[in-house]
């Protein structure tokens, strides 16, 4: 009997230690210094993530740090201001980012390092809101040369950042550079290597396609929303995502916008293009998917999904460098849909719109399809009209001569 006290007691105070080391204890000293133990960590990963240029990741660190119970410190303020400044494409992430800089401005002195450079951001950040420019903080009363400098200062805003959107540098999901494709000819349709084919994947043929661009990821609704200023897309938390929910139709418009706005001819690849692209062009080493035999590799599908998009660049690339050619969402192309390739031209520079173009080609499969989707000779077709959230799209360009 004494014995089992004896067990008992020295349970309890093994249990009495273990809550003292985790800050238990009357003072509560561990649990009032771990937020801030924690907001140092978050910021300097998203420092470090800025540095890189990584304005993605960055972001996530940042959103820990405002879920955390504590006021945020001045370096959070300027570095996180910073970031909604000069990453942001949104108006109003813009003004967030205004705002965290004036906070921070309160909070130093005039001989602090940073104090020159707030308020050089905090000038960019009124152009690009729109409204100093115009002297006037509403429509209400502004004067016709008012409205429109604003109106000026908006579409040169609007300029800036998709000039800064294409740019191309090798940011996975937050910039959206083409890639140059040299032109060649190859075997499209249910080769060797392409198993479980379909009909409307014959007959095999070659194919001539002349040099193109295309984008390196698939169309983001931060590209979508910097052009249409709405995103009406199925999946609503993440920039980085691919625009899906989104018809032919409304794509069109989408792809006159962006090219009036930066004065390039973008355009949907022709369904020749994208599958020369999908199965790497002349660097082709004869993948089933694009870039690997293996979809986990390469592709988001619903094996490892979570049944919802993911930011794209995740996954690994083809050998051209072109990102979720497999997966994650279905890609429009330009192609009116034919159920065989039996008439099929052999010069494709030009997309296949004769026939029935009610309907258009999809490439690619999606987030919520099996590996035989995946396939780079895949494809199936969707009404022009059709809206769907496992349906997106990826940016093409005839060079200039």
């Amino acid at each position: 009997m004494n014995d089992g006290r004896t067990l008992t007691m020295s349970t309890v105070m093994t249990l009495v230690c273990v809550l003292l080391s985790l800050g238990w204890g009357g003072t509560g000293m561990a649990q009032d210094r771990l937020p801030e133990i924690v907001m140092d960590q978050y910021s300097l990963e998203g420092t470090k993530a800025l540095d890189k240029g990584q304005a993605y990741l960055a972001r996530r660190a940042f959103e820990k740090i405002e879920a955390l119970p504590i006021e945020p410190t001045p370096a959070f303020l300027f570095t996180d201001g910073q970031r909604l400044v000069e990453h942001g494409t949104m108006e109003a992430k813009v003004r967030k980012g205004a705002g965290l800089l004036k906070q921070f401005i309160v909070k130093e002195t005039e001989e602090s390092e940073r104090y020159a450079a707030t308020l050089t951001l905090l000038s960019r950040a009124d152009c690009l809101g729109c409204q100093s420019a115009a002297g006037c903080q509403s429509a209400a009363g502004c004067p016709a040369e008012a409205e429109q400098a604003k109106a000026k200062c908006r579409a040169e805003r609007q300029k800036q950042n998709l000039e800064c959107l294409l740019r191309p540098v090798s940011i996975p999901g937050a910039r959206f550079p083409m890639v140059s494709i040299p032109g060649g000819s190859f075997k499209m349709g249910c080769t060797r290597e392409q198993r479980e084919c379909d009909d409307d994947e014959y007959p095999v043929h070659e194919v001539r396609v002349r040099a193109f661009e295309i984008g390196q990821y698939e169309v983001t609704k931060e590209l979508w929303d910097a052009v249409m200023f709405e995103i009406p897309s199925h999946f609503r938390d993440c920039e980085q995502c691919p625009m899906e929910s989104v018809s032919f139709v409304e794509i069109q418009r989408f792809l006159k916008k962006l090219s009036l706005q930066t004065e390039h001819q973008y355009r949907l690849p022709t369904e020749a293009e994208w599958e020369y692209a999908a199965r790497g062009g002349q660097q082709s080493r004869g993948y089933q998917y694009a870039g690997s035999d293996i979809p986990g590799e390469v592709a988001w599908y619903d094996g490892n999904s979570g049944k919802e998009t993911t930011p794209v660049g995740q996954k690994d690339p083809n050998e051209l460098g072109l990102y979720d050619m497999s997966g994650n969402v279905w890609e429009w192309v330009q192609d009116c849909w034919h159920d065989s390739y039996g008439v099929a031209p052999t010069d494709r520079r030009p997309a296949w719109e004769s026939g029935d173009c009610s309907k258009h080609v999809r490439r690619g499969g999606s987030w919520r399809d099996s590996p035989r989707s995946l396939r780079s000779a895949n494809r199936y077709w969707v009404s022009a009209g059709d809206r769907t959230p496992f349906i997106g799209f990826r940016l093409a360009r005839t060079p200039t001569p």
